[in-house]
C-alpha cells in the first residue's frame, strides 16, 4: 500500500452544524472525516485516505495524484481584441506607467473591490439581521408580506 498518504493535502474546518472538527480532502470526493479536535479529525482522515488506497489499489484503479504547491511565473499571456490593447495602452500612457503596470494595478484593483463588496454585503446581512432581531425586541417588527400578520408588533 502506499504509505504517502501525507502527501495528499486535508481541510479542516469547525461544524457548528455538526459541533465538531472535519477533514475534507479535494483529491477523494466524498471523504469526510470527523473529530473533537483538529488533531482527531486528522487522524480519521488519515484512516479514510487509507481505506480509499487501499480500494484504489484493490480494484486496479490508478492512485489520484497528490496536490502539490504550484510554483507561478507571475507570467500569462491573454488574447484580447486590438482596439481594447490600443486604449489600455493609450490609457497607460496617459498615467506615465507601462502598459503592464496599468493592467497589473486594474487587476489588483478589482481584486480588492471584489474582496470589499464581498465584505460590505455581509456586513450589510448582520446589520439587517441585528436589525431586525432588535426592532423585534422593541416590538417593531412586522412582516414585509402582506397577509402575514404573525410578527406585527412583535407578536408570534
Amino acid at each position: 500500500m502506499d504509505n504517502n498518504i501525507e502527501k495528499y493535502s486535508l481541510n479542516i474546518v469547525w461544524s457548528e452544524e455538526d459541533k465538531s472538527f472535519v477533514a475534507t480532502s479535494p483529491v477523494f470526493n466524498g471523504l469526510m472525516a470527523f473529530g473533537d479536535t483538529k488533531e482527531e479529525a486528522l487522524h480519521e482522515a488519515s484512516v479514510a485516505i487509507q481505506a480509499f488506497l487501499k480500494t484504489f489499489q484493490e480494484t486496479g484503479e490508478q492512485l489520484p495524484d497528490p496536490d502539490v504547491a504550484e510554483t507561478y511565473s507571475g507570467q500569462f499571456r491573454i488574447r484580447i481584441p486590438k482596439s481594447l490593447h490600443r486604449r489600455l495602452a493609450e490609457v497607460a500612457a496617459k498615467e506615465g506607467v507601462s502598459l503592464n503596470q496599468y493592467v497589473v494595478a486594474k487587476l489588483s484593483g478589482a481584486e480588492a473591490e471584489e474582496k470589499l463588496r464581498r465584505i460590505t454585503n455581509i456586513y450589510s446581512h448582520n446589520f439587517s439581521v441585528n436589525l431586525v432581531q432588535n426592532n423585534a425586541e422593541e416590538g417593531f417588527l412586522s412582516s414585509s408580506r402582506q397577509g402575514d400578520n404573525r410578527f406585527v408588533n412583535g407578536n408570534k
